[in-house]
């Protein structure tokens, strides 16, 4: 991945992408994550076409991550962590 590539990323898509695996299904995703199904859908096509992997597969009961959207979870999962903590941390910003 590009500088260009790390620009074009959002936390918000990482956050999409971690719940979406989590959930196996964009409908309860979305419904998770307070979001409109079309909305979170769009996310996983901005995902599908910066990561140039489909990321999941449709199956009767849900979705099914590629090998790369494993991959990819056991990286950003830490990512997604460290930003939290971040957060609560309670560093004086000056």
């Amino acid at each position: 991945m590009q500088l260009d590539d790390i620009l074009k990323l959002d936390i918000k898509l990482l956050v999409a992408f971690a719940t979406i695996m989590e959930e196996g299904s964009v409908s309860r995703a979305a419904e998770k994550l307070g979001v409109t199904q079309p909305a979170l859908s769009k996310s996983l096509q901005r995902l599908r076409e910066l990561f140039k992997d489909s990321l999941f597969t449709r199956q009767a009961y849900g979705l099914t991550p590629t090998a790369r959207a494993s991959e990819l979870h056991d990286l950003i999962q830490p990512i997604l962590s460290s930003l939290s903590e971040l957060m609560k941390s309670q560093i004086p910003w000056i």
